[in-house]
C-alpha cells in the first residue's frame, strides 16, 4: 500500500532538523554616568563626553529616553551598585546588555560593570584610578580615561546573551478591568448587601402590619354581633368604624411592603452572584509577545 502524499508531507517536516535560533542582536543599554565627587556644574559637560566616547567607540546603544524613563521610576533614580537594577533595565529598554560607568573626576577613578538581560555579569572593572596625561586639559584628560575604559571592555563584542533567557517583551500595557472584579465586585457586593438590608425591614414591616391588622379584626369581631355594625350613634359603632379603616390601611401597608421586599431581596440575590466570591482585582495584559492575566488583592 502506498502512502498519501500527506503522511509523506507530514513525515518529511518531522524528520527535518531545526534551524538553530540566532541569538539577539547587540544592543546596549547605557546607564548615565554615574559621578562621584563632583559638582552639579560639571555634570552636564560630563555626561555628553561619556556619550561622546559611546558613539565614537561603535556601541550600538538604545534610545536614552527609555532609559530615562526606567530610572525616573527607581527611587534613587540611579542603578549605581545595584546589579540586579542594571539587568532590569536591560529587559525594560530590550536590550541585550546594559552598562554603567562610575567616575569620580578629581582623582581619575573609574569603574564598570556590564549585564546581560539574561541577569549574568558580563565584564567588571573594579575602580582603579587611570593615569592623567601631562599637558592636558581636565575635560581631555577625562576624554582620554574613559576611551581608555571602553577600549578594554570592548562592548561592540560583547558575547551574546543565554539562549535560555531571551529577552522579554516591553512591559505590557493594562487592559481594561474585567467587570467584577477588584472594587467593582466591592461595589455590587455592598449593592447587594444594601438591598438584602432594605428587603429585611420591608419584610418586618410588612409582618408587623398584618399582625397589627389581625388584631384589629379580632377587636372588630367583639363588637359586632354576626357580621352587624352596633347601632349608629353609639361609640361602639364609631370604634367598628375607627378599626375597619385601620384594617384596611395597615393590609395595604402589608401587601406592598410584602412586594418591596421580594422585589428587593431578587435584586440582593442577583448583585451578589454578579460579585466574585473574593475580593480580587482582576485585570488583563497584553504584550507583543502574547497575553496575561494578572490577579492582585485591591486596597480596602
Amino acid at each position: 500500500m502506498l502512502a498519501s502524499p500527506h503522511c509523506l508531507l507530514a513525515a518529511l517536516l518531522l524528520a527535518a532538523p531545526s534551524q538553530p535560533q540566532s541569538p539577539p542582536p547587540l544592543l546596549v543599554a547605557a546607564h548615565p554616568l554615574v559621578l562621584v565627587e563632583s559638582g552639579p556644574a560639571d555634570q552636564e559637560e560630563l555626561q555628553a563626553i561619556f556619550a561622546v566616547e559611546l558613539v565614537r567607540a561603535g556601541v550600538p546603544l538604545v534610545e536614552s529616553s527609555p532609559v530615562r524613563e526606567f530610572l525616573a521610576q527607581d527611587p534613587q533614580g540611579s542603578c549605581a551598585s545595584k546589579e540586579l537594577c542594571l539587568v532590569a533595565l536591560a529587559r525594560h529598554t530590550r536590550a541585550s546588555h546594559a552598562l554603567l560607568v562610575t567616575l569620580a573626576p578629581p582623582t581619575l577613578v573609574l569603574s564598570a560593570t556590564v549585564v546581560g538581560a539574561d541577569g549574568k555579569l558580563v565584564r567588571s572593572v573594579a575602580p582603579r584610578p587611570f593615569p592623567k596625561q601631562s599637558g592636558l586639559s581636565r575635560p581631555e584628560q577625562i576624554r582620554q580615561a574613559l576611551r581608555a575604559l571602553l577600549a578594554e571592555l570592548d562592548l561592540p563584542h560583547l558575547p551574546p546573551i543565554s539562549q535560555n533567557q531571551s529577552i522579554p517583551a516591553e512591559p505590557a500595557e493594562p487592559a481594561p478591568p474585567v467587570p467584577g472584579g477588584g472594587r467593582d465586585g466591592q461595589g455590587l457586593r455592598i449593592g447587594a448587601y444594601a438591598a438584602g438590608g432594605t428587603a429585611v425591614a420591608l419584610g418586618i414591616l410588612s409582618v408587623v402590619s398584618f399582625s397589627s391588622a389581625a388584631s384589629d379584626a379580632s377587636r372588630l369581631s367583639t363588637l359586632t354581633r354576626e357580621g352587624r355594625l352596633p347601632a349608629e350613634g353609639t361609640v361602639e359603632h364609631e370604634q367598628a368604624l375607627a378599626l375597619n379603616r385601620s384594617i384596611g390601611a395597615k393590609n395595604v401597608t402589608g401587601v406592598a411592603s410584602a412586594i418591596g421586599a421580594g422585589a428587593l431581596g431578587a435584586a440582593a440575590v442577583a448583585l451578589y452572584l454578579l460579585a466574585p466570591s473574593e475580593d480580587l482585582a482582576v485585570a488583563g495584559a497584553v504584550g507583543r509577545d502574547g497575553g496575561a492575566i494578572v490577579v492582585r488583592i485591591p486596597l480596602p
